[in-house]
Protein backbone atom coordinates (compact mmCIF):
# COMPACT_ATOMS: atom_id res chain seq x y z
CA UNK A 1 0.00 0.00 0.00
CA UNK A 2 1.42 3.31 -1.26
CA UNK A 3 1.26 5.90 1.95
CA UNK A 4 -1.08 9.00 1.14
CA UNK A 5 1.63 11.44 1.35
CA UNK A 6 3.21 9.52 -1.33
CA UNK A 7 0.54 8.94 -3.61
CA UNK A 8 0.02 12.91 -3.88
CA UNK A 9 3.37 13.22 -4.60
CA UNK A 10 3.06 10.62 -7.31
CA UNK A 11 0.05 12.59 -8.48
CA UNK A 12 1.95 15.78 -8.46
CA UNK A 13 4.53 14.20 -10.77
CA UNK A 14 2.24 12.39 -13.04
CA UNK A 15 1.22 14.81 -16.50
CA UNK A 16 1.73 14.44 -20.10
CA UNK A 17 5.08 16.19 -21.92
CA UNK A 18 3.18 18.80 -24.16
CA UNK A 19 4.78 20.18 -27.25
CA UNK A 20 3.79 22.52 -30.02
CA UNK A 21 5.01 23.01 -33.58
CA UNK A 22 3.80 24.93 -36.58
CA UNK A 23 4.55 23.31 -40.02
CA UNK A 24 5.82 24.41 -41.71
CA UNK A 25 7.80 27.73 -39.37
CA UNK A 26 7.16 29.97 -42.01
CA UNK A 27 4.28 30.92 -44.04
CA UNK A 28 2.87 33.68 -46.61
CA UNK A 29 -0.55 35.31 -46.50
CA UNK A 30 -2.35 32.82 -48.52
CA UNK A 31 -0.43 29.52 -47.19
CA UNK A 32 -1.78 26.98 -44.75
CA UNK A 33 0.07 26.08 -41.22
CA UNK A 34 -0.51 22.74 -39.11
CA UNK A 35 -0.20 23.35 -35.45
CA UNK A 36 0.75 19.93 -34.32
CA UNK A 37 0.11 19.03 -30.50
CA UNK A 38 2.31 16.18 -28.90
CA UNK A 39 1.63 14.48 -25.86
CA UNK A 40 3.43 11.87 -24.27
CA UNK A 41 1.87 10.39 -21.45
CA UNK A 42 3.22 8.50 -18.39
CA UNK A 43 3.60 4.84 -18.53
CA UNK A 44 0.46 3.38 -17.01
CA UNK A 45 -1.54 6.70 -17.64
CA UNK A 46 -4.25 7.10 -20.07
CA UNK A 47 -5.37 10.52 -21.03
CA UNK A 48 -8.78 11.31 -22.40
CA UNK A 49 -9.78 11.92 -25.91
CA UNK A 50 -11.18 15.26 -27.58
CA UNK A 51 -14.68 13.67 -27.73
CA UNK A 52 -17.10 14.94 -24.64
CA UNK A 53 -18.74 12.08 -23.51
CA UNK A 54 -21.94 13.45 -21.03
CA UNK A 55 -21.46 12.50 -17.42
CA UNK A 56 -17.97 11.50 -18.48
CA UNK A 57 -14.25 11.93 -18.11
CA UNK A 58 -13.23 15.87 -19.00
CA UNK A 59 -11.89 15.44 -22.25
CA UNK A 60 -8.69 17.04 -23.67
CA UNK A 61 -9.29 20.69 -25.28
CA UNK A 62 -6.46 22.64 -27.21
CA UNK A 63 -7.68 25.96 -27.23
CA UNK A 64 -5.54 28.41 -29.71
CA UNK A 65 -5.08 31.58 -28.51
CA UNK A 66 -4.04 33.79 -31.86
CA UNK A 67 -7.46 34.75 -33.77
CA UNK A 68 -4.81 36.16 -36.42
CA UNK A 69 -5.01 32.41 -38.03
CA UNK A 70 -8.06 31.05 -39.38
CA UNK A 71 -9.13 27.73 -38.88
CA UNK A 72 -9.48 25.22 -41.90
CA UNK A 73 -11.43 22.40 -39.91
CA UNK A 74 -11.16 20.61 -36.58
CA UNK A 75 -8.46 19.10 -34.49
CA UNK A 76 -7.20 15.18 -35.85
CA UNK A 77 -4.47 12.70 -34.80
CA UNK A 78 -3.29 10.27 -37.20
CA UNK A 79 -4.16 7.05 -34.78
CA UNK A 80 -7.73 6.50 -33.56
CA UNK A 81 -8.20 6.39 -29.53
CA UNK A 82 -8.84 3.59 -27.77
CA UNK A 83 -12.50 2.77 -26.93
CA UNK A 84 -12.43 1.11 -23.14
CA UNK A 85 -15.02 0.51 -20.78
CA UNK A 86 -13.71 2.75 -17.84
CA UNK A 87 -15.44 1.42 -14.34
CA UNK A 88 -14.86 5.29 -12.67
CA UNK A 89 -17.79 6.48 -15.23
CA UNK A 90 -19.46 3.59 -15.68
CA UNK A 91 -19.26 3.91 -19.58
CA UNK A 92 -17.07 3.16 -22.53
CA UNK A 93 -14.91 6.47 -23.29
CA UNK A 94 -12.16 7.30 -25.63
CA UNK A 95 -8.91 7.18 -24.36
CA UNK A 96 -4.48 7.46 -25.54
CA UNK A 97 -2.04 5.94 -24.18
CA UNK A 98 1.63 6.04 -25.18
CA UNK A 99 2.07 9.05 -27.41
CA UNK A 100 -0.14 11.23 -29.28
CA UNK A 101 -0.64 14.27 -31.92
CA UNK A 102 -3.19 16.19 -32.45
CA UNK A 103 -2.86 18.55 -35.84
CA UNK A 104 -5.04 21.53 -37.01
CA UNK A 105 -4.65 23.53 -40.83
CA UNK A 106 -4.82 26.95 -39.90
CA UNK A 107 -5.27 29.23 -42.70
CA UNK A 108 -2.68 32.75 -42.95
CA UNK A 109 -5.14 35.87 -43.79
CA UNK A 110 -4.12 37.50 -46.55
CA UNK A 111 -2.82 40.90 -45.18
CA UNK A 112 -1.13 39.53 -42.18
CA UNK A 113 1.38 41.45 -41.73
CA UNK A 114 5.38 39.91 -41.67
CA UNK A 115 7.23 39.04 -39.06
CA UNK A 116 8.01 36.42 -36.11
CA UNK A 117 5.30 35.92 -34.41
CA UNK A 118 4.36 33.54 -31.19
CA UNK A 119 0.81 31.25 -31.29
CA UNK A 120 -0.30 30.43 -28.01
CA UNK A 121 -2.22 27.22 -27.37
CA UNK A 122 -4.39 26.08 -24.21
CA UNK A 123 -4.45 22.49 -23.62
CA UNK A 124 -6.45 20.91 -21.08
CA UNK A 125 -7.13 17.43 -20.46
CA UNK A 126 -6.72 14.41 -17.36
CA UNK A 127 -5.06 11.40 -17.23
CA UNK A 128 -5.80 8.67 -15.09
CA UNK A 129 -3.86 5.37 -14.03
CA UNK A 130 -5.94 2.18 -12.22
CA UNK A 131 -5.95 4.73 -8.68
CA UNK A 132 -6.23 7.89 -9.73
CA UNK A 133 -7.09 11.09 -11.81
CA UNK A 134 -5.09 14.31 -12.41
CA UNK A 135 -6.17 16.97 -13.97
CA UNK A 136 -3.90 18.89 -16.07
CA UNK A 137 -3.36 22.09 -17.89
CA UNK A 138 -0.63 23.92 -20.06
CA UNK A 139 0.30 27.16 -22.16
CA UNK A 140 2.39 26.13 -25.09
CA UNK A 141 3.77 28.74 -27.59
CA UNK A 142 5.44 28.05 -30.88
CA UNK A 143 6.97 30.50 -33.33
CA UNK A 144 6.07 30.93 -36.76
CA UNK A 145 7.15 33.66 -39.10
CA UNK A 146 4.99 34.88 -41.45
Amino acid sequence: MVPAWAAQALAADAKPTLTLRTAPAEARPGEYVVLEVGATIPAGYHMYALTKIAAGPKPLAITVDDTRLSPAGGWFSAVAPTVAFDARFGKAVEQFAGAVLHRRVFLVPSGTAAGSRAVSVAVAGQICDERQCVVFRENLSAALRI
